[in-house]
């Protein structure tokens, strides 16, 4: 293996990356100078991982832990080392790196795109685009696994008026800061009501999908009006069919096992 010289590889050193998995999720990686930490957005799992620099572009990571909700951490003893070549560099943020066992030929070459943290936040209502809901009257939240949550708050000055959001954490023993991936305002009419849990999408109850509904019983299925999806694949809200959404008022406690 030839070890190549990019420019930029000290930007690729530490920071958040995100990278499109064969899976179809999303993968996030949080990179320190000597750990590395990776979540997967379809999945409830994360690995954490220790790193060796090389050289300037190439390094290796070992020693992975692989951690899966409600079981026991567990070590891979398979793999024990993996060899990580930056080859390649693309402005503003685009980086090309193949990956290896050490000794064969094969290689995996994933494309790295490091994210810009500046715009980071511990609490959603620290951005002054969004100061009219802080301590909202109305507001509700649900967590879509790990690392993403959705949640809704009404604005303290426009009565229904409610701001959509769609939220990701980033998270590991030194870092824990919030982005927002995407946020939706609706204005309720006379009757309107928002919900983001317990909603069904083809009669199966979906933690993504939120709702602007009418309803007279709560034991009876409601109107819906609008419907969204926070989707944690493309980690954008869409608007999606009305027709496939289901929603009662008695499902609003139902306990998730």
């Amino acid at each position: 293996m030839i070890y190549s010289q990019v420019d930029n590889c000290n930007e690729f050193k530490t920071g958040i990356f995100q990278f499109l998995g064969n899976n179809g999720g999303i993968y996030t990686i949080i990179r320190t100078d000597s750990s590395q930490f990776e979540r997967n957005s379809k999945q409830a799992q994360h690995s954490k991982m220790k790193l060796r620099w090389e050289t300037d572009c190439y390094y290796i990571l070992f020693d992975r832990v692989e951690y899966k909700w409600g079981q026991q951490p567990v070590k891979d003893t398979h793999i024990k080392e993996l060899g990580n070549l930056v080859y390649k560099f693309e402005k503003p943020n685009k980086f090309y790196v193949k990956t290896f066992i050490p000794g064969i030929a094969d290689t995996v070459e994933t494309i790295f795109i490091k994210v810009d943290t500046t715009g980071y936040y511990n609490n959603l209502f620290q951005l002054a685009t969004f100061a009219d809901y802080k301590k909202s009257k109305s507001y509700g939240q649900t967590l879509l696994g790990e690392i993403h949550s959705v949640a809704y708050y009404e604005s303290n000055k426009t009565p229904n008026k409610y701001l959509i959001t769609f939220e990701t954490t980033y998270h590991d023993e030194i870092l824990n800061k919030t982005r927002l991936l995407d946020s939706v305002v609706v204005r309720l009419k006379e009757n309107e009501r928002i919900t983001n849990s317990n909603c069904r999408f083809d009669n199966e109850f979906d933690d993504e999908i939120v709702a602007i509904y009418i309803s007279e019983n709560e034991d009876n299925e409601a109107k819906i009006i609008q419907a969204f999806r926070c989707n944690r694949i493309t980690e954008k809200i869409e608007r999606i069919d009305t027709t496939k959404v289901q929603y009662k008022e008695a499902d609003r406690n139902r306990i998730k096992w």
